[in-house]
């Protein structure tokens, strides 16, 4: 007999154990129920509700939605807005409203010149150098760069003549963290990093950004540094070149 109650007694807890598990969550909740992110950005949302997760996007062309276990993953498409909808297995749901954006900047080329020269060079020397400069870059004076940041690491970026729309050139930049390959184009393998300056007078000390240090920061005044100096002390071996780079002056305007 003590058998037998010992028995029914298990079976009690294990139906009882059963039936916890079984017991529905009232309601379905997200981490976050409105996002704003970059167009080419991903996001996890955390969900917590009764397991069996399925998700949808109102607009795929937006976003689209998968999921990892308990996280929602939302990959941004293009700019625009979209509403993620979360079920769980009871049918519970739950939505979050996404939003898509791009960070649009625009620069004039002012000009350029040797940004920084170290050794004994001749004068003769380096006024050649100076009739090469433009050789290194993508665009002339008055042409414009337009930096569009779409992720929260890099964005595309193109070079316009001032008032057209038409694309001389594309390439991309490193926006989430400093680094010498913070700019590339698709004409040349040059890589360009960058420096801001204050005043006109274009003083290599007004430089406050940039290198290996910074984030790449869209100030008003940027410089795109190139560093030719293997090229050149290839060119002019007996020269006494230690160090070459070029720069151009870039200025933010607005474009309608």
């Amino acid at each position: 007999m003590r058998k037998i109650n010992y028995l029914l007694l298990i079976l009690f807890a294990l139906s009882f154990a059963a039936c916890d598990d079984d017991d529905e969550v009232s309601s379905l909740t997200l981490s976050s129920t409105e996002l704003t992110m970059y167009s080419q950005g991903t996001t996890s949302i955390l969900v917590q509700g009764n397991g069996g997760y399925t998700a949808s996007s109102s607009d795929e062309e937006i976003a689209t939605v998968s999921i990892d276990g308990d996280a929602v993953l939302i990959k941004g498409k293009k700019v625009g807005k979209a509403t993620i909808t979360v079920k769980d297995k009871k049918d519970k749901t739950a939505e979050i409203e996404v939003t898509l954006y791009e960070e649009n900047y625009t620069y004039k080329i002012l000009g350029s010149d040797i940004f920084l020269v170290r050794g004994e060079v001749a004068d003769n020397i380096l006024n050649e150098i100076k009739g090469d400069i433009q050789q290194f870059y993508p665009a002339e004076n008055g042409n414009l760069y337009r930096f569009v940041r779409n992720n929260r690491m890099e964005g595309i970026l193109t070079i316009h003549p001032s008032g057209s729309e038409q694309v001389l050139y594309k390439g991309s930049f490193m926006a989430g963290k400093a680094s010498y390959d913070i700019m590339r184009m698709d004409i040349k393998e040059n890589v360009y990093y960058y420096f801001a300056y204050e005043d006109e007078t274009k003083e290599k000390s007004a430089a406050i950004g940039g290198g290996s240090s910074l984030p790449f920061t869209f100030y008003d005044k940027l410089i795109l540094v190139y560093n030719c100096t293997d090229y050149y002390k290839e060119k002019y071996p007996s020269a006494g070149i230690e160090y070459m780079a070029f720069g151009q002056y870039l200025e933010s305007v607005d474009i309608d």
